[in-house]
């Protein structure tokens, strides 16, 4: 069972690694994505690579020698950078959300001052020409000078708030065992069986593997890109492949 523990927690290293630093480097090369909600997610994404590469391997070492490797000082310290990292993934999602609350409020704050623009040249142009105004009135009415929300903007702003929804739903379902054991433990210094803190600990760290891929999934030009960079890392193994058996072939040649 260690051995295989050991394989899963390798597998969770090398994938939220691989994974986010994709997105890092994602974020980095579209200009489209250099927006405040996409910052926030290269943080989310690097504070998982920070998790997968300092907390992670503590894991391996327990797992693998059956006991507690580090000392309480060692434990304390590894405590402390577990509390830390969530209370970061934490504040980012809160980040993520006041972006978009003030996005959207600002945005509806133009919106309404056009919109009030607009009525008052309605009301001048009633004044000084009532003909004039009539016509303004009539295209007030019909929407032209009303700057209604585009919908390209509401699809954003949806598209989101569902980015948002799902990274915290993700982080509810993976965090919530782990916290409820480690309070029930603390109470009752009960730390249940190592089946148990085995699966409540891989959900917590579960959450750096799926992030990534739900960003992806989520946003299509992430996920374009996503592809993009899969295409081309085939392409290039298949180019190795081929040149080694031309190699090889000119080799025997050679030798023959």
């Amino acid at each position: 069972m260690a051995v295989g523990l050991v394989v899963v927690i390798v597998f969770m290293i090398v994938s939220t690694v691989i994974g986010n630093t994709a997105i890092c480097y994602i974020i980095y090369r579209v200009r489209r994505l250099h927006s405040p909600s996409c910052i926030f997610l290269v943080n989310l994404a690097i504070n998982d690579i920070l998790v997968a590469l300092f907390l992670l391997p503590f894991s391996i070492a327990t797992t693998a020698s059956n006991y507690v490797v580090v000392s309480k000082t060692g434990c304390d310290i590894i405590g402390f950078f577990q509390h830390a990292t969530s209370a970061v993934s934490v504040l980012t999602l809160l980040s993520v959300s006041m972006d978009s609350i003030l996005r959207v409020a600002l945005r509806h704050s133009k919106q309404i001052a056009r919109e009030v623009k607009a009525l008052r040249q309605r009301e001048m142009a009633a004044v000084l020409e009532p003909e004039l105004g009539a016509q303004v009135s009539a295209a007030v009415i019909s929407g032209q000078y009303c700057m209604r929300k585009p919908h390209s903007a509401l699809r954003a702003d949806i598209k989101t708030a569902l980015t948002l929804a799902s990274i915290v739903g993700v982080l509810f379902i993976a965090w919530t065992p782990y916290i409820v054991v480690n309070l029930w433990s603390s109470h009752t210094r009960n730390y249940g069986t190592e089946l148990l803190q085995s699966i409540v600990s891989g959900l917590y760290y579960s959450t750096g593997v799926i992030n990534p891929y739900l960003y992806g999934y989520l946003n299509r030009i992430i996920k374009r890109e996503f592809k993009t960079i899969w295409t081309n890392t085939r392409r290039s193994f298949s180019q190795i492949r081929a040149n080694k058996i031309q190699q090889a072939e000119i080799t025997s040649r050679k030798s023959s």
